[in-house]
């Protein structure tokens, strides 16, 4: 009796998607966490890729410069993903709440999948 299949392919993407989201806390120094990750699968008669969403939670004073960095830096970001090239990345929306303080940052990113 056979076991299940792995499709190699969704393995890959997995692990490119864990990557994008890694180098956005990267670039919020290390701070934050993610509270969700979407994507939307895209292609042309040439190309393939995805749009993604990636919601970043920062809470308190401390996490703020993280914010900050990831909000002035994310359209200038480098990201280097294995198979993957982003060809867009912006800010979608920020939400600030006060009291407790804390920020949610939603990014989002196009890629281009790489053969």
């Amino acid at each position: 009796m056979k076991g299940p299949s792995f499709d190699p392919a969704i393995g890959r993407k997995v692990l490119a998607d864990r990557r994008l989201i890694d180098q956005l806390l990267a670039l919020a120094g290390g701070r934050g966490r993610m509270i969700w990750h979407s994507q939307r699968a895209w292609q042309s008669g040439t190309f393939r890729g995805a749009r993604h969403e990636v919601c970043l939670e920062f809470e308190g004073c401390t996490e703020m410069e993280g914010a900050k960095q990831l909000i002035d830096g994310v359209d200038r970001g480098r990201f280097a993903v294995p198979g993957v090239t982003v060809i867009e990345a912006q800010v979608a929306e920020s939400m600030h709440v006060a009291h407790p303080l804390r920020l949610t940052v939603t990014a989002e990113l196009v890629t281009l999948e790489e053969d």
